[in-house]
């Protein structure tokens, strides 16, 4: 029994050695010489030769264990660091940088479906500024809050969708001023900078603009694209110079160190907008429907024109991303895949609608057609009807002209007959006056007595010459009076004609009423045999 007691106390002695030393561990102290010699002085000091021999035993035994601590403590330290680094996010690297990237190469990467050569992001920034900041004071001048700077230049390098709504007026014009800060190269190149520097000595104002538009015809599409759209805008601010207060002078102080350009080229250009930049429109792109995610398919246009063209641009931005999501080699494109799920669900319902759409007007130009050929089949039945109503109206005054030709014919024909009569007795007359023999020597005597009727001859000229005034009158009149005749005959033709064509109407509208009756017997009959046919099913 001794014996195992005396076992179960040395391996208790053995199990508090233990948790000493895992407690020496767990806390680590760094123990100076003062506090050892603290501890002696409360020590008593009868074993003062004993702890000083023991400490010198043991003190590579403490150095060792310091020097594990040190490196367990480092070790620690390295892990904290490691977990910290991995639970703060780390900004994904950019997929696309706009930023600090030749503008051609931007412009082939972020250009718009519509074809203007610029990057998306200045177009943007651009367009949001010249409908919300135009009026903020010291626009361009004053900068917006770094970090949302940062962030937006971060969503832009990742070729994310961004909406520029969420931000204020500032933030968007030191974005645009940050852009054009870190092209690598100005975007009056460095071949043409000296040459556009040389614009300032020229004097005369003319021959000044017609070099800069030389100049400006040398430079590179996107860089004179750039270069316009930046005027303009610039220009836009300028006349709003009384509310934001942004002067000529101030954007050109503004300017000069952002763009690279001296202030004397930035005054040719400001002071000459509509010469130098004549076609320029700063125009928004309102195609894609993907920056309007939350809007549903009562939004989408109506016409099948529009339709149309909302698809094609839908269709040319869906290429584009999966142009890209061919081209990544990341694998950092969740965003890319809403936005690719986005358009595919856009282009998904504007066919659908599209086909509505031309369903609808097909229906409706069907309609129209029927309406138009209705409409012509009845213009082409009243023509009918005046046509035969015109023939007929030609055949009545046909038979009133042949008979008024025949009553004509009959009177000439009698006039004829009348003037042979007149011949006849006046051929009579004249031979009875040769055979008459006192008639004969009448005349011999009147030679005799010829001073004696001179004056009966002036008499008889006078009486022959008011016969003959008087013959001519009554021949107008009687001109005149067969004119009115033939007129009053050809009123009464009309008038006859007309009569006639009053009768046929009449006839052929009691015909109508007379077989009205028997179509409806017809129809009453065929309802009739109808329901008595249902009823026998």
């Amino acid at each position: 029994m001794s014996e195992r007691e005396d076992e179960d106390r040395r391996e208790k002695k053995k199990d508090k050695e233990k948790e000493k030393g895992q407690r020496y561990k767990a806390f680590h102290s760094d123990a100076s010489d003062e506090s050892d010699e603290e501890l002696e002085e409360i020590r008593p000091k009868g074993k003062k030769v004993k702890r000083e021999k023991s400490r010198t035993l043991a003190l590579p035994r403490i150095k060792a264990k310091k020097h594990q601590k040190k490196k367990e403590k480092e070790k620690e330290k390295e892990k904290d660091k490691k977990k910290k680094k991995s639970e703060t996010p780390s900004s994904p690297p950019p997929k696309k940088p706009i930023f600090g990237i030749p503008l051609e190469k931007a412009v082939k990467q972020s250009i718009l479906p519509d074809g203007v050569e610029l990057p998306r992001l200045f177009r943007e920034g651009i367009m949001y500024v010249e409908e919300n900041g135009l009026n903020v004071e010291g626009i361009y001048r004053v900068s917006g809050v770094k970090s949302k700077v940062d962030a937006l230049k971060e969503l832009y390098d990742q070729g994310k969708q961004v909406d520029l709504k969420e931000y204020e007026p500032e933030v968007v014009a030191s974005i645009v001023k940050q852009y054009l800060r870190e092209l690598p190269e100005s975007v009056l190149t460095m071949m043409l900078a000296p040459r556009f520097n040389e614009l300032i000595g020229i004097q005369d104002k003319k021959e000044q603009l017609e070099k800069t538009k030389q100049l400006l015809a040398e430079l590179p599409s996107p860089n004179r694209t750039l270069l316009a759209w930046t005027m303009v805008h610039m220009g836009h601010v300028i006349d709003k110079a009384s509310e934001n207060k942004m002067s000529l002078q101030n954007i050109s102080i503004v300017l000069n160190p952002t763009m690279s350009i001296s202030h004397g080229v930035l005054f040719i250009f400001l002071s000459n907008l509509a010469e130098l930049f004549p076609n320029t429109q700063l125009t928004s792109y309102n195609g894609p429907l993907t920056f309007r995610l939350e809007e549903d398919e009562a939004d989408l246009p109506s016409s099948p024109d529009a339709i149309a063209t909302a698809l094609a641009k839908q269709e040319a931005i869906l290429a584009n991303l999966h142009k890209e999501l061919n081209a990544s080699k990341d694998d950092n494109s969740e965003g890319q895949d809403e936005l690719l799920w986005e358009v595919q669900r856009k282009v998904t319902q504007l066919k659908r609608k599209l086909r509505v759409a031309r369903r609808s007007s097909e229906s409706k130009l069907a309609e129209e057609q029927r309406k138009s050929a209705k409409s012509e089949a009845e213009e082409h039945d009243e023509l009918i009807k005046l046509l035969e109503a015109s023939e007929a109206e030609l055949l009545i005054e046909q038979e009133e002209l042949t008979a008024t030709g025949a009553e004509l014919r009959k009177q000439l024909q009698a006039e004829r007959s009348e003037i042979e009569r007149l011949t006849e007795e006046i051929s009579l007359v004249l031979a009875d006056k040769d055979a008459d023999p006192v008639f004969s020597d009448n005349e011999r005597g009147s030679e005799s007595s010829g001073s004696d009727t001179e004056v009966d001859e002036v008499e008889l000229d006078n009486i022959y010459k008011d016969l003959v005034k008087q013959n001519e009158e009554l021949e107008r009149k009687n001109t005149k009076l067969c004119h009115d005749l033939h007129d009053q005959r050809e009123a009464c033709a009309e008038l006859k004609v007309q009569i006639r064509i009053f009768e046929q109407r009449g006839e052929n509208e009691a015909r109508a009423e007379q077989d009205k009756p028997q179509d409806d017997r017809v129809t009453l009959t065929y309802l009739c045999h109808q329901i008595l046919v249902m009823d026998t099913e």
